[in-house]
């Protein structure tokens, strides 16, 4: 087994009923997802087109001229979606929930493939059994990930992920200025895909943690914290690794998934004021997995700033010990994914290093917004894994008129691997909204996508109709909104400390 990386160790009740239905109804599913991934999860939300609490319905039709994705250019398709578009949260006294949602079915016309879902899932609720003190929490996230990044991200090369969590959290404040908050999290991952190269990480983890934050003033706060984390794989069976060695090339039996026990130990400091945003933490991780034990830093530091009362931006640099599953609950986190990058499928460890920047401009009636990642990751047990990626994405949105909005945006993806060489992968996507009445609105879309070294090329055309159930859309420069839109809170900066 190879050593490890460079690092040296890591509202009303009838809503609240609808919404926790959604989270339930969300857990079995085991479904593949289309072509129309990447667009939906960059595109579909990424320009505020719905501001609020806002849950609708979505149906339409969409033609892709290379449904199979082949890099000859394969046979177009008609598409039929029918799905759930929303990012929904509420705030009790007795239940606190939050979905976060773009979902959808889609029947293929030719066949390819057969009726799936594609998408994106994101739901928790908090019950308050003794408001301010002790409250029983559970989180469902549904997404895919991407088995071999070589070739195309059809359904043949998908895994899907489903990731349930549930547990207590008690809250004590012996003073004004101090809270004490105790959590344990028991939590199943379940994954599936048809592929014949599919990786099963089907894994219990329980996780425990323990903070202490102290408030200095109402704007500044410092804060401790210890986590202790295990990962027991459903699958650890011996499977034939090819090793390198002076005789050359040989097969030696290697665990498929290796269970491993994660702690680590923080310190940090929060500002909050109307203009700034800022967290600040380091510690220390141990992993110990194969009866090796790896120690090292982990460090976070997000900074969001409102520089002028038009723009605003934000600085992200990280490095953590994590998973393929928790990277990617962690990227589902944001309200608009708007950096979400297609990551291996892998049950090992790895040690992610990240760096980022993103800055808006928001006037009365125009928004633009430009966001750049540059990562690392590198695996603790093989580093045949390892991986450098690099993410630009740039989007604006104009409102034409009040009922009217049109946006378009590209996205760019980098990942150099450690073994195979590059892959690049571009998107550009423009839609016009019509906002038809209160509830209904209609969306005409274009997209263009395309991914080297496979070299597939993919245009889509269609167009979707959408139901409010809550809430409605809002034009950019409607009363009462620039200031939430303009606040400093920015993706980047609105992620859980990485600790």
């Amino acid at each position: 087994m190879n050593r490890g990386p460079e690092f040296t160790g890591r509202c009303p009740h009838y809503w609240a009923a609808l919404a926790a239905w959604l989270v339930v109804a969300a857990m079995p599913a085991a479904a593949q997802v289309g072509p129309l991934t990447t667009q939906n999860l960059f595109f579909d939300q990424a320009s505020n087109a719905h501001v609020g609490n806002y849950l609708a319905v979505e149906g339409g039709l969409v033609y892709t001229d290379n449904a199979e994705l082949s890099q000859h250019g394969g046979s177009g398709a008609l598409l039929a979606l029918l799905g759930l578009v929303g990012d929904l949260t509420h705030e009790g006294s007795r239940l606190d929930y939050r979905l976060d949602s773009d979902l959808a079915v889609v029947k293929y016309s030719n066949g390819d493939f057969p009726t799936e879902v594609t998408g994106f899932l994101d739901g928790s609720a908090d019950l308050k059994i003794v408001p301010g003190t002790f409250l029983w929490t559970a989180r469902e996230t549904y997404s895919q990930q991407q088995i071999d990044p070589f070739l195309a991200p059809t359904p043949d090369n998908l895994e899907n992920i489903n990731y349930a969590s549930t547990g207590p959290q008690f809250i004590l404040r012996p003073t004004l200025r101090t809270t004490i908050r105790l959590d344990a999290l028991a939590s199943y991952v379940y994954t599936s895909s048809p592929s014949d190269l599919y990786i099963n990480v089907d894994s219990w983890r329980y996780s425990g943690d323990l903070s202490l934050e102290r408030a200095f003033t109402s704007a500044s706060s410092a804060y401790v914290k210890g986590t202790v984390t295990r990962v027991d794989f459903t699958d650890t069976s011996l499977v034939p690794e090819p090793e390198r060695t002076v005789i050359g090339i040989v097969e030696r039996l290697e665990p498929l998934n290796s269970d491993y026990t994660l702690s680590q130990a923080v310190a940090g400091w929060k500002f909050n004021d109307t203009r700034t945003v800022l967290d600040a933490s380091g510690g220390v991780t141990d992993l110990h997995v194969n009866n090796q034990t790896f120690r090292g830093g982990i460090w976070n530091v997000n900074l969001s700033r409102l520089i002028t009362p038009t723009q605003r931006i934000s600085l992200l640099a990280s490095q953590q010990l994590t998973d393929t599953v928790n990277l990617l609950r962690q990227n589902l986190n944001q309200a608009v994914p708007s950096i979400t990058a297609e990551r291996l499928a892998s049950g090992e460890p790895f040690t992610n290093r990240s760096y980022g920047v993103d800055w808006r401009f928001q006037a009365n009636r125009t928004a633009f917004e430009v966001s750049l990642i540059d990562s690392k990751q590198t695996y603790v047990l093989d580093p045949a894994f390892n991986l450098q990626s690099k993410f630009v994405s740039a989007l604006a949105a104009r409102q034409v008129n009040p009922v009217m909005n049109w946006d378009v945006g590209v996205r760019y993806e980098h990942q150099d691997y450690a073994t195979g060489g590059p892959v690049n992968f571009t998107s550009a996507v423009t839609n016009l909204r019509w906002q038809v009445g209160r509830k209904v609105e209609l969306r005409f879309l274009y997209a263009h996508s395309w991914q080297s070294p496979n070299g597939y090329v993919d245009n889509q055309v269609g167009i979707t109709a959408s139901y409010a159930l809550i809430g409605s859309r809002a034009a950019l420069g409607s009363p009462g909104l620039t200031a939430p839109l303009l606040g400093p809170m920015a993706p980047m900066s609105a992620l859980p400390a990485t600790y």
